[in-house]
């Protein structure tokens, strides 16, 4: 019986060159591509796999999965975690898991710069709106579940976020750009609770918490100006 390794595969420069890691290993090699919601088509990656020579090759969206699990964990601490780095782990449960169900050796995985949910555009501050927007996320049992009194799914919730602070000039992180991570991360540290409503302005890169509605009470305490994030230019 031929031996079978799988590798985790994203498709891009990076990826394993199949056919050669096959004739290497003298084994078939099987691919796991994970949809953690990088910018790019992700089904496609399947057919360019199979055509590099993979015996079998999956693609998973994992979307939400690494949002509520990886990503909002991570989000909740003190400082603001590597972005790029948040997929590793799941990349790794995810190549076991197949391995278990193709009988097929995982192939340790090398950390990388993994774009994922979190990772979206930021306009140029000299080009974000002048007038401020005004947000307001609920949060239930430590999780964001509303936008401006608008339930929405998680995923849904973090694109519509990042679409709303990355047009405000705000998620600029280095060069690297993740606008709800940012504004999410701030807003878990005003709450410092599990339920509860976090108001925030943002304008021009630069995003104030300025009240926190917690449900116990109702009450609602307003926050003095705490200002995040610096105005940016190109």
């Amino acid at each position: 019986m031929t031996a079978r390794i799988v590798v985790a595969y994203p498709g891009g420069a990076s990826a394993p060159a199949v056919r050669r890691l096959a004739d290497e290993r003298g084994a078939e090699v099987v691919t796991v591509t994970l949809d953690v919601g990088q910018p790019r088509e992700v089904a496609a990656i399947r057919d360019r796999a199979l055509a590099d020579g993979a015996a079998r090759a999956h693609v998973l969206d994992v979307r939400e999965e690494f949002a509520r699990d990886y990503a909002l964990p991570a989000l909740r601490g003190e400082a603001l975690p590597d972005i790029t780095a948040l997929p590793a782990p799941l990349i790794a449960a995810k190549l076991a898991e197949i391995g278990r169900i193709e009988e097929a050796t995982p192939e340790p995985v090398t950390p990388e710069a993994v774009p994922n949910l979190l990772c979206r555009p930021v306009a140029d501050v000299a080009y974000a709106p002048e007038a401020a927007a005004q947000v307001e996320l609920g949060f239930e049992d430590g999780i964001p579940t509303s936008i401006n009194g608008v339930p929405m799914p998680l995923t849904e919730l973090i694109e519509s976020l990042s679409l709303i602070a990355g047009r405000h000039g705000i998620g600029r992180i280095g060069d690297l750009h993740a606008p709800a991570a940012v504004v999410l991360h701030d807003a878990f540290r005003a709450l410092a609770g599990s339920d509860g409503v976090v108001r925030l302005s943002l304008l021009k890169g630069r995003h104030t918490v300025v009240a926190v509605e917690q449900p116990a009470s109702r009450a609602v305490t307003q926050s003095p100006e705490r200002l995040s994030g610096v105005p940016q230019g190109a």
